[in-house]
């Protein structure tokens, strides 16, 4: 049995200005010309491509969430600038740390889309450190007396770039840098992983490298409230390639894809909701993909009956459907069940044989805010309780954030 309190990451950028395209009152517009003549000609140029506000705002807010699953709740702070230069553009910067010590920071120069300006982009800067991750071996048969725990650090630095094709439809490009650390895990009730399992089963745990990636995506979203869908279907495949710049071991291509799908039931009041979420990795023979980069389920985000980062192999795959009633204002309650395999090869691939759990849950929402989410899942390894984050919604990621939300 376990009680974890999780978050989901913020992905902040993704909403939609003000219809930039509403007429405004014509002294406004008088004022609105007088002021872009008095402006100089580069102040200028940086509206034409960015887009106009009238006055930057920035606020100090509080940040929730965003740690990696039984990391304890992540609480810190970050300064959000929005109208840099007097533009569309949003600045944020923030840290934070979490009940278990672990802790994360982040910088942010984003430039949301527009009904101007379809395009959009996001410059990023993120750091994590976490004292004990969960490990139980490579493969669809490694066991629950397994686990170890290793230390896991990280610097990336990610750029984005992409175009709203249809209010439907956007596509993207991404690249950055990843540098990662592995090291001893830090709990005091299980052993660390260099203890228990050699390096040869275990890529990258002797040494780690620094990456180049880059990618891009396509994305559809047609649900009728992304924060709270009833209806609808979201569709989204992205592609990275990550290459090892030091130790030239790792040099691997990632695909993943997430299926959503909504029915709407009696009146709206109950809903189905299903998903489909996979990943496949591939290198060379003579490359590998390091373990703290390989797909994993177990946990919040996908067969909730089993602990956190249960599975781990080069290929996975995550089904779940759900049942959703709402039961008076913003109470909703869940049934749901979850399958899901790991495997070595893509030819092993089969809906025979997957991992099963099965549950319920309670769910409080309020406008754009999840008060409260608590799911109890069971599987033959026992069960599992996940409270998941107080705090507002986050819109959807622009492509993929491994692991895979649970709508």
């Amino acid at each position: 049995m376990a009680w974890v309190l999780c978050s989901e990451s913020p992905v902040p950028g993704t909403e939609q200005l003000p219809d930039p395209g509403r007429a405004p009152h014509p002294q406004a517009e008088i004022r609105k010309v007088s002021e872009a003549n008095a402006t100089s000609p580069t102040r200028r140029r940086l509206e034409h491509i960015f887009g106009q506000v009238t006055e930057p705002e920035s606020t100090l807010r509080p940040w929730f969430g965003g740690m990696a699953q039984q990391q304890g709740l992540g609480v810190g702070v970050q300064y959000v600038l929005e109208g840099v230069r007097r533009t569309a553009l949003q600045f944020r910067i923030g840290a934070q740390v979490s009940t278990r010590l672990a802790h994360r920071a982040h910088i942010e120069l984003t430039l949301p889309p527009s009904v101007q300006k379809p395009w959009f982009f996001r410059i990023s800067g993120l750091q994590h450190r976490y004292g004990a991750l969960d490990y139980y071996g490579p493969g669809p048969d490694s066991k629950k007396t397994g686990r170890a725990a290793y230390l896991y650090e990280d610097l990336a630095i990610d750029g984005l770039l992409g175009w709203n094709l249809s209010p439907f439809l956007r596509v993207g490009a991404s690249a950055g840098y990843l540098r990662a650390n592995t090291g001893p895990g830090t709990p005091r009730d299980v052993a660390s992983l260099e203890r228990v399992y050699p390096s040869a089963l275990v890529p990258g745990l002797d040494r780690q490298g620094h990456f180049t990636r880059w990618g891009a995506f396509v994305e559809l979203d047609y649900r009728d409230a992304p924060q709270d869908p009833q209806g609808g279907g979201y569709y989204v495949v992205e592609y990275k390639r990550y290459d090892d710049r030091t130790l030239h071991r790792h040099d691997f291509g990632l695909w993943e894809f997430q299926i959503q799908q909504f029915i709407p039931l009696i009146h709206q009041r109950s809903t189905l909701a299903f998903q489909i979420a996979g990943a496949a990795s591939r290198a060379a023979p003579t490359q590998s993909v390091p373990f703290y980069l390989q797909p994993a389920i177990g946990g919040a985000t996908g067969l909730r009956g089993f602990r956190a980062y249960r599975f781990r192999d080069r290929h996975a795959l995550s089904l779940t459907a759900e049942y959703r009633h709402k039961v008076r204002g913003p109470l909703e309650l869940a049934v749901f069940a979850d399958a899901g395999r790991v495997f070595s090869r893509r030819q092993e691939l089969k809906l025979r044989d997957l991992e099963v759990s099965f549950g319920g849950g309670v769910r409080v929402r309020w406008q754009n805010w999840l008060l409260l989410r608590l799911d109890v899942a069971f599987s033959h390894e026992g069960y599992q309780i996940w409270m998941r984050r107080l705090g507002p919604l986050s819109p959807k990621p622009v492509g993929l954030s491994s692991p895979w939300l649970i709508f």
